[in-house]
């Protein structure tokens, strides 16, 4: 049975004596649901329904196909949350109905808009703060050295991962060869659009660009379960709560902790972008905002895993590399803008293939380093 606004009612009262819903059964025997709505219709994989009873609001997620394929990963979540019950970054109330594959959540917010923030820069210092500080305590909970409990979730759980970051990964660490990432991890999008198929079968293999990637591989360190999948849409917050709470840890996977960070960065500057039709004043101030939030998330996070300076150059240079990944692989969605595709393309080779120089720049005090943040 899929859920939907109309039958969802009285699933809820078919649940109510459930032992398994026990956590949420204040909410169940309210008896007075009063608001139903579908919380993002356009969700490709899961039907996301919030539910409202008195002050109490629920969110219950569930695969929009029951499937082998389709369930696996809502499952993998349920079994994070139920193997880090007390891990604080994220909802300490939750259930699974194992029979209909629904997760039932509490409804958390969604972080105040960037458009708002970006124009103050004491709140904007405040947005990647909390961003960084939560973002350090998940990785700091979920050290496969400090926590044997991530070993264990890792061996049980972790051995089948799809999350981008396991993919292309794993396609390294294995030696596949170029011509199979692009057509099994980054472009299979574009199999019918032939000349831009040519441009990017081109682009990877350029020898100087692959062996940027592959030195990436000898310096990345999984020693984390890692989100797998972090953006700005699945970090939330309780009101009244400075600690923001991560929400969808279906691709939860062992990783490098840069990547989450890389991840959440490239969300984020996506959601800044510059007008190729300002002022250079207007683009300079830009820059500045965007390198202003990058300064504060990169040394909060630093500082809160007590990271020393070479740690530190160490990690920014993964960044780099990992955020060069996130926008190949991001190439999924390309919509045909062959400007921006181009434009694009450049960025990701000068990640790759400048990291150090660009490290430099991010160090230097000059007004160089905002030219990082032009893409």
């Amino acid at each position: 049975m899929l859920l939907t606004a109309y039958n969802l009612p009285n699933y809820i009262l078919q649940k109510s004596a459930d032992k398994r819903f026990s956590a949420l059964s204040n909410f169940f025997s309210s008896g007075n649901l009063c608001l139903i709505e579908n919380v993002d219709q356009n969700n490709p994989r899961n039907i996301l329904l919030k539910c409202t009873a008195g002050e109490q609001s629920f969110v219950f997620k569930q695969p929009k196909y029951l499937t082998n394929g389709g369930t696996w990963l809502i499952t993998n979540e349920y079994l994070f949350y139920e193997a880090f019950p007390k891990l604080k970054v994220k909802a300490q109330q939750y259930s699974f109905d194992e029979h209909y594959k629904v997760l039932v959540l509490p409804y958390l917010h969604s972080l105040t808009a960037l458009d708002e923030v970006i124009g103050c820069a004491t709140k904007l210092q405040t947005y990647a703060r909390q961003a960084a500080t939560s973002l350090a305590l998940l990785h700091q909970s979920l050290n496969i050295k400090d926590n044997p409990n991530v070993k264990k979730f890792i061996q049980a759980n972790c051995a089948y991962s799809v999350s981008s970051y396991g993919n292309f990964i794993s396609l390294l660490q294995r030696g596949y060869k170029r011509p199979q990432l692009l057509d099994e991890v980054v472009f299979p999008a574009f199999a019918s659009i032939a000349p831009t198929r040519a441009i990017l079968h081109n682009f990877l293999n350029n020898e100087t660009l692959f062996q940027s990637i592959n030195d990436l591989s000898n310096k990345w360190s999984e020693n984390h379960l890692i989100h797998g999948d972090l953006k700005i849409e699945n970090l939330l917050q309780e009101q009244d709560d400075d600690l923001l709470k991560f929400i969808d840890f279906e691709n939860v996977t062992q990783g490098d902790n840069a990547w989450d960070f890389a991840c959440f960065l490239e969300s984020v500057l996506y959601q800044l972008p510059l007008r190729r039709d300002a002022t250079a004043e207007k683009r300079k101030e830009s820059l500045m905002k965007r390198f202003f939030f990058f300064a504060v998330y990169l040394n909060t996070y630093c500082e809160q895993l007590d990271v020393n300076e070479t740690e530190h150059r160490d990690f920014l240079y993964r960044v780099l590399k990992f955020w060069a990944i996130r926008k190949l692989e991001k190439f999924r969605l390309y919509d045909g803008n062959f400007n921006y595709l181009l434009k694009s393309l450049d960025v990701i080779k000068n990640l790759f293939t400048k990291t150090n120089f660009y490290i430099e720049q991010i160090y230097d005090s000059s007004e160089r380093r905002f030219e990082i943040f032009e893409f």
